[in-house]
């Protein structure tokens, strides 16, 4: 079996073509845990919007 490298359009794909940025958070395992139990990364979007909207 040949490796024929990266095939094009293959990994993630971006949420929407507003550009993101990765972002490295340090948490304890209880934090993180809570985090998870709010939703994780889906919540965080959703609360960051909120507060950029004005709605929070």
């Amino acid at each position: 079996m040949k490796k024929r490298g990266k095939t094009p359009g293959s990994g993630r794909k971006a949420l929407d073509e507003s550009g993101t940025v990765v972002t490295t958070v340090r948490l304890t395992g209880e934090q993180r845990a809570t985090f998870q139990l709010l939703g994780g990364v889906a919540w965080l979007r959703d609360y960051l919007q909120q507060i950029i909207e004005g709605k929070r």
